[in-house]
């Protein structure tokens, strides 16, 4: 809502052209502006990512350890669980690739979303996700 976006209707009745494409043109400069706040917000975002996926391997891992370690839990079910708990596990890694990788750009290393890689961590992330649910 504090963002502008305009467009110019000519004396003559027509919506202004852009002189080197002569496409319509409509001004969206003031809405990609970069603000203090939305930095600050993105910046959060970010590192809450990081922290949580981090802390969710963590702690994933060392129920994984206790289930492998304790022979007397060896059953279906925690099998299942130990499944079920690399699946997240590797979902993390792969979000944390995605945020890390791509979603961090800078305009002096930017990456083509044509790129295999590209292509390939998107493709790993959404697998990892339906495997999650699958063995939910």
């Amino acid at each position: 809502p504090t963002e502008k976006v305009s467009k110019v209707c000519d004396s003559d009745g027509q919506w202004f052209h852009h002189p080197v494409s002569n496409r319509l043109w409509t001004n969206y400069t003031q809405c990609s502006a970069d603000t203090h706040h939305k930095r600050e917000f993105i910046l959060v975002n970010y590192y809450l990512v990081m922290v949580g996926h981090g802390l969710s391997i963590i702690s994933l891992f060392i129920s994984i350890c206790i289930f492998s370690h304790f022979k007397c839990l060896s059953c279906q079910r925690i099998t299942l669980h130990k499944n079920m708990f690399t699946s997240f596990i590797l979902n993390s890694i792969a979000t944390i690739a995605w945020f890390y990788i791509v979603r961090d750009q800078r305009p002096e290393n930017p990456m083509d979303s044509s790129q295999i890689g590209c292509k390939l961590l998107a493709s790993i992330m959404q697998y990892t996700s339906c495997c999650n649910y699958f063995w939910m």
